[in-house]
Formats: C-alpha cells, structure tokens, sequence
C-alpha cells in the first residue's frame, strides 16, 4: 500500500516528501536521510554521459532536442488536421518526416 511511486497516503517520492508534501525524516524509507542526493548524482551521471556520447554540449542538445520536438509537433499537427480535411495539408507531415530522417542521419 502506498509503494515508493504509488498514489497512497504516506507514499514518497525521489526527494523524500510524501504525497501531501510533508518532507520525511528518512527518503524512501533509507536510513542516512540522503539516499535522494545520491539518485542525483547517478541521474546527473546519466546525463552527461549522454552528452559526451552525442558530442554536444547542453545548450546545444537542448536547442536540436526542442528544433526536433517542434518539427514533429508541427508534423503531428499537420497529420492531424488532414486526417480531418483530406484537402488539407498534403504532404506537410511526410515532408517533415523525410527532413527528420535527415536531419538524424
């Protein structure tokens, strides 16, 4: 009842607060009270390893990630709409398909 990510009362999450806010003495049930820190330090880990994989510095992930994100935002949209209005929007979302996979190459 009320497991590390579970819904009920007195669950807590990665920072050692419950599901009303309250911060507990011991996160997620350890016994030094710092067990989030160090989930942190493994996630920072994570993800700069990730950068030095893709050669890329932060802000230059961050700017392809989101120039990505909207091509297929943008891509998905157009799709939507001609689902709707066959008329419309041709070949927007193939379009911004094949320059994705270009872009990804």
């Amino acid at each position: 009842m009320g497991g590390a990510r579970g819904g009920g009362a007195g669950s807590q999450s990665l920072f050692g607060t419950d599901t009303l806010g309250a911060v507990s003495e011991k996160p997620n049930g350890g016994s030094g009270g710092l067990d989030w820190l160090e989930k942190l330090k493994d996630t920072l880990k994570t993800m700069f390893a990730h950068l030095r994989e893709a050669e890329v510095g932060y802000f230059q992930h961050l700017t392809r990630a989101w120039g990505i994100s909207l091509k297929m935002l943008v891509g998905g949209v157009a799709a939507f709409v001609h689902g709707l209005l066959p008329f419309a929007c041709g070949r927007a979302a193939s379009t911004v398909i094949k320059d994705l996979a270009r872009m990804l190459k």
